[in-house]
């Protein structure tokens, strides 16, 4: 099952941490993890991140990678430069206040159409 992020951030009221930046793109999975290397070799485009990372590097690997999103996990906010850098590369970064856990388990449900 695929969700556009729009309804990803309604059904997980996820925060739009750069919110000039559209919302319209497909979400086919996700990923979770916090070692950068990892989500290098693993992600694919259209994938969703969910990380408690929060410099720039993140906003490089996204780019690299293609992913859809980034959920910045347990309220960790980035800072004004690495939002700024997000908008320059077209990297969306949401945020919630939920542990990765939690996020993830709702996500695996949503992706999996086991619930909405």
């Amino acid at each position: 099952m695929t969700i556009r992020l729009s309804d990803l951030c309604d059904v997980l009221e996820l925060e739009h941490l750069t919110p000039i930046l559209d919302l319209d793109r497909e979400v086919n999975t996700a990923l979770v993890g916090d070692l950068l290397s990892d989500v290098l070799a693993t992600a694919k485009p259209g994938d969703v991140w969910v990380t408690v990372q929060r410099h720039q590097n993140v906003v490089a690997v996204a780019r690299v990678t293609d992913l859809a999103a980034v959920i910045l996990a347990r309220d960790v906010r980035p800072t004004d430069d690495v939002i700024a850098l997000a908008v320059e590369h077209g990297i969306v970064l949401l945020g919630s206040t939920a542990p990765a856990f939690d996020v993830c388990g709702r996500l695996y449900a949503i992706l999996r159409g086991d619930a909405r």
